[in-house]
C-alpha cells in the first residue's frame, strides 16, 4: 500500500514539473523521502495499532469415537462426510460376549434370590443364622452391581452419534475389524456442526487496543473478491506459550518468542458461518475507536487483499 501511495505521489510530482507547476529544486527532489517518512509516521504506524489485520481460520469443535467396549464391529451404519443426528446409529460391536456376561449374572442373581428366600424363612422359624443371611444380602447386592455394569456394557455395543454433526474418517472401519476402548485408537471422527469458531491471529504489539464489540472486516481465500464484516467476540486469555502443566519439574529456560495472541470473531452473516468449512482462512482487520484516517488505508489493504486473492491461491 505504501508502494501505491508512493508512485502515485511520483506521477503527480513528474505532471506537477513537466507543466512547470513547480520547479525541480533540491526540496522537490528529495519530497518522495519526506512523503514516504510522512506515511510511516502520520498513517502506517498508527495503522497497526488502531487497525491491526492478522491471519484467520475457521475451526471447528471434533469428537473422537472411541468405543466404551472392545470387540470385534458387525456393521457399520454410516459413510463418509454423512450428516448425522444426535443418537443415530454409527456401528454396531458383537454383543454375544457382553450378552453372555449379563445372562450369567442374572441367573446368579436369581440363584441367589431364592437362596436368600430360603435363609428368611429359615430365620422366622429359628433355624438359621443371621451371618448366612447377611452374607447372601450382600452378595445379592455385588451380583446386581456387577449386573447394571454389564448391561450398562452390553448397550455400549451400539456406538451412537454424539450430536448433529458429520462422520468422517469412516472409510477404515469395516466389518470384521476389532475395536478397543483406547484414546489413542479412535474408529472414526465426528464434525460438530454446532458452531464453528472464528479465530484471528493478532501479534502482542497490536493487541493493546482490541476489545470485544470492535468491527472487524475478513477476507477469505475461498470467497475471492468479498469482504464479509464481522465483530470481536472475545480475546483468547492465553496461547501455548503461557501454559504451565503439572511435571514435577522447576521451571526452565525457554527461547525468547514473541508468538501471536488469539481473537473471537463473530460473522455477521450467520448463513455464511453455518456453510464454512473447517480449515478456512483469510486475511482479518479489526478496528478501535481512534485513528478513523488510518482505518481507511486498513479498509483499502483488505479489500486489495480480498481482490488478489483471485490470483495468488496460498
Amino acid at each position: 500500500m505504501i508502494l501505491v501511495l508512493l508512485l502515485g505521489y511520483l506521477g503527480l510530482l513528474f505532471l506537477a514539473i513537466k507543466f512547470k507547476l513547480i520547479k525541480p529544486t533540491l526540496f522537490w527532489k528529495l519530497s518522495p523521502i519526506i512523503w514516504v517518512v510522512f506515511l510511516l509516521v502520520a498513517l502506517f504506524i498508527p495503522l497497526q495499532f488502531w487497525a491491526p489485520g492478522g491471519y484467520v481460520r475457521v475451526v471447528q469443535p471434533t469428537v473422537q469415537i472411541v468405543p466404551n467396549v472392545a470387540g470385534e464391529v458387525t456393521e457399520v451404519m454410516v459413510q463418509a462426510n454423512q450428516n448425522v443426528s444426535k443418537g443415530d446409529v454409527l456401528f454396531q460391536i458383537d454383543p454375544v460376549p457382553l450378552q453372555a456376561v449379563v445372562d450369567k449374572l442374572t441367573a446368579q442373581l436369581q440363584l441367589d434370590t431364592i437362596l436368600f428366600t430360603q435363609q428368611k424363612d429359615l430365620m422366622k422359624k429359628n433355624l438359621g443364622r443371621q451371618v448366612d443371611l447377611d452374607r447372601t444380602r450382600a452378595k445379592m447386592q455385588s451380583t446386581n452391581s456387577q449386573l447394571t455394569g454389564a448391561k450398562y456394557n452390553l448397550e455400549q455395543t451400539t456406538v451412537r452419534a454424539p450430536g448433529e454433526g458429520v462422520m468422517t474418517n469412516v472409510e477404515a472401519l469395516r466389518p470384521g475389524a476389532r475395536v478397543v476402548a483406547a484414546p489413542l485408537r479412535q474408529s472414526m471422527v465426528f464434525v460438530d456442526n454446532s458452531k464453528r469458531i472464528l479465530v484471528a491471529q493478532i501479534q502482542q504489539i497490536y493487541m493493546r487496543y482490541i476489545e470485544p464489540g470492535q468491527p472487524a472486516e475478513i477476507a477469505f481465500k475461498m470467497y475471492p473478491g468479498k469482504v464479509y464484516n464481522a465483530t470481536v467476540e472475545s480475546i483468547t486469555p492465553g496461547s501455548a506459550q503461557g501454559q504451565v502443566s503439572p511435571s514435577g519439574l522447576l521451571p526452565s529456560a525457554v527461547s525468547e518468542v514473541h508468538g501471536p495472541l488469539f481473537v473471537r470473531l463473530i460473522l455477521e452473516d450467520e448463513e455464511l458461518a453455518k456453510s464454512l468449512p473447517a480449515g478456512a482462512t483469510g486475511e482479518v482487520a479489526i478496528y478501535s475507536p481512534k485513528g478513523k484516517p488510518a482505518q481507511i488505508i486498513r479498509k483499502v489493504i483488505i479489500r486489495m487483499a480480498a481482490i488478489k486473492n483471485y490470483i495468488v491461491p496460498n
